[in-house]
């Protein structure tokens, strides 16, 4: 079996809108917490699972990350009050770090080289010779200010002699990267030697790593806690210089969240993590982690890809999808390519495209990077070109030889996309899925007003055929703004593409209140007029509802958190968690079963985790009956976002039928087995 790490955000606000100035209220006073939560992620697997979890610093640039214990119970799950290691208090316990820590770059050269004085190029070492916030170059404390940076605390004020901001640990602030956990590669991989792969690296120590606004992604031992290496974007050296400074005004460095797959490059299987910078550049980069205890003995970094390579490229905060592609056939062959696959992000530029990018992991540092050659750029049409328009980040439906089929992405107008890769790469008409790049479907609210799709798409099999795209969409609670939604578009994968007109093509779920709503609404049949569902949320009275990060898809329903805002800009935020069958948007009775009439949503207090983390807590199988049937029961649970078990625990059971479903009697089975044995 599959062995899954899961990577989930948490969020404890609405993110801005980039480009839009909001003016703070005059709230009462409250008590600023030395410490909160900022991100979580459910590592290791069955009875071993454990939660790493990043917090974030009264100061605002300190942040620190932690693992800490699950305890299993009849009642749920939940994590231990203390984490059994905390990564800033090591780092800033380690006497000789400054000298020792592996931390590298990539130099202009396109190599792999430590982060050292004696390593880098001449201009990266003039950017760290540059007084912060000012144009005068040459301070002659370019390696001093390396030194600093690689946590030397002798140059810091307060020092004898020292000009640097004092800090309260070298480790920075962690806001919106969300925790990876990488253990051993997956069991199994169609491709030439993966066997020898997996079988050299199948005992390798888990791993968690993080983006920090310390100009670096760092990469922990998930048991001990130890820094194994870190990573300094080579794009980033411009704005090194500004983290020394006694007047540092905060912002973000490597701010987005990383990725990983196992993909062949160049004959070689390795595993590979990809990462955005969120707001601290335009642009990703790729590393070999296959051996993150000896980072510097392997690949290192494979390439960076910024806007200097295209001008279209934005921000990137979620993680990139690293997958493998069909490119075509040589000699009745089929071959094969893996790539890095990401939403090119926002630049809040009004009117432009949005852009779906795929790199190719194996292409080598130091070649330049060829539109149509080494990467690829799908553009999808803005639909008003006086609005702000980005792409969401995508999702995959992948075909049986675990090559990408098709991508599903939203985009911020409303508008749901499909990208067809089952043809040969340059793959010129992907976009649509409808004539002329038109989009599946249109998210708009009962008053006709564009709903803005951010957050990365959930795709299942739909019965009779095609998938099943579950979108939420997520803005502004303010004003005339629209109220927001979930959608479940079926997409038949016919030919000629079937689109979706509206919501008046979708079975309408009501039921979203003040309180627990009770999920109703009409039946309907997967090939009939009604092409999915729709559930529309509270809005105006409850300060406004919508989607918080990812919707999960598990035993067949959807699990998702949603954020209220409360009545005014003061009032305590709340959240709700749904757990709705997938195929027809009702929620769950006693039994496991999902009809019209069962109440979903119930309101708690604060703000639980944007993407819930759930953990499989055990299942069960009961008595087959005379037909070879017999229904599977899976326990899960909603793991707290507080440690201590501050946070009571979501328990819940869903049910499904397996073995023998359907008998039918064929008559011929001797001529179609001897057929089938010649």
């Amino acid at each position: 079996m599959m062995k899954t790490v899961f990577a989930l955000l948490l969020l404890f606000a609405a993110a801005p809108v980039w480009g839009q100035a909001v003016a703070a209220p005059a709230c009462p006073a409250t008590t600023v917490p030395a410490w909160r939560d900022a991100g979580a992620v459910i590592g290791g697997v069955g009875g071993g699972q454990y939660m790493v979890r990043s917090k974030l610093a009264r100061d605002g640039v300190s942040g620190t990350i932690g693992r800490s214990a699950l305890d299993f119970s009849a009642a749920g799950v939940s994590t231990a009050l203390l984490p059994v290691w905390d990564a800033a208090t090591l780092l800033d316990a380690r006497v000789d770090g400054p000298l020792t820590r592996a931390i590298f770059t990539l130099n202009s050269a396109g190599a792999t080289v430590p982060f050292s004085w004696p390593f880098l190029s001449d201009g990266q070492r003039a950017d760290l010779d540059t007084t912060p916030y000012t144009s005068a170059a040459g301070d002659g404390l370019g390696e001093q200010r390396l030194a600093w940076l690689r946590g030397a605390r002798s140059g810091e004020i307060g020092n004898p002699g020292g000009v640097f901001r004092r800090r309260a640990s070298i480790l920075g602030d962690m806001p919106n990267s969300v925790p990876l956990v990488v253990g051993a590669p997956q069991a199994s991989q169609p491709g030439p030697d993966y066997a020898t792969f997996h079988a050299r690296y199948k005992a390798r120590r888990h791993a968690v790593y993080i983006g920090a606004n310390d100009g670096m992604l760092h990469a922990f031992d998930a048991a001990t806690g130890a820094e194994l290496f870190a990573y300094v974007p080579a794009v980033l050296f411009p704005a090194l210089s500004a983290l020394s400074s006694p007047q540092y005004r905060p912002r973000a460095y490597v701010d987005g969240s990383a990725g990983h797959a196992e993909a062949l490059l160049g004959g070689r299987w390795r595993s590979v993590l990809a990462a955005g910078m969120g707001q601290g550049a335009r642009g990703v980069f790729a590393l070999d982690i296959s051996d993150p205890s000896a980072f510097g003995q392997g690949m290192g970094s494979l390439w960076e890809f910024t806007d200097q390579d295209d001008s279209e490229m934005g921000f990137v905060g979620a993680a990139p999808l690293l997958a493998k592609f069909r490119t075509g056939t040589r000699g009745g062959v089929a071959q094969y390519r893996h790539f890095a696959l990401f939403a090119g992000g926002s630049a809040s530029v009004p009117g432009a495209p949005g852009a779906l990018f795929l790199l190719a992991l194996d292409k080598p540092a130091s070649a330049p990077w060829r539109l149509g050659q080494n990467y690829y750029r799908f553009n999808t049409p803005a639909s008003d070109p006086a609005l702000d328009n980005a792409l969401a980040p995508p999702a995959l439906a992948l075909g049986p030889d675990g090559s990408v089929r098709y991508a599903y992405a939203g985009d911020t107008q409303g508008n749901l996309w499909r990208f067809d890769f089952t043809g040969a790469a340059p793959w010129p008409r992907a976009v649509g899925p409808g004539a002329g790049a038109r989009p599946l479907f249109v998210a708009r609210d009962a008053r006709g007003q564009r709903q803005s799709i951010t957050g990365r798409a959930t795709v299942l099999h739909a019965p009779g055929g095609g998938h099943l795209v579950v979108i939420g969409t997520a803005g502004r609670a303010a004003g005339d703004a629209p109220a927001q939604s979930l959608y479940a578009i079926h997409d038949s994968l016919a030919a000629p593409p079937e689109l979706v007109g509206g919501r008046a093509e979708l079975a309408a779920r009501g039921g979203a209140g003040p309180g627990a709503g009770t999920i109703n609404g009409p039946a309907f049949d997967f090939g009939g007029a009604r092409k999915g569902w729709y559930l529309d949320f509270g809005h105006a009275r409850s300060g406004g509802e919508q989607l918080a990060g990812v919707v999960l898809a598990a035993s067949g329903a959807l699990v998702f958190n949603t954020a209220l805002a409360g009545p005014n800009a003061c009032a305590a935020p709340a959240s709700r968690t749904y757990v709705l069958d997938a195929l027809s948007g009702f929620a769950f009775d006693a039994d496991g079963s999902a009809r019209s009439g069962i109440a979903a949503g119930r309101p708690t207090p604060g703000v639980a985790a944007a993407t819930p983390l759930l953990v499989r807590t055990g299942s069960a199988v009961g008595p087959r009956d005379a037909t070879g049937r017999t229904r599977t029961s899976h326990r899960f649970a909603i793991v707290g976002r507080q440690g201590g078990g501050a946070d009571p625990p979501i328990v819940f059971s869903l049910g499904a039928l397996a073995g023998r479903l359907s008998w039918r009697e064929v008559s011929n089975w001797r001529e179609l087995h001897a057929k089938a044995t010649r």
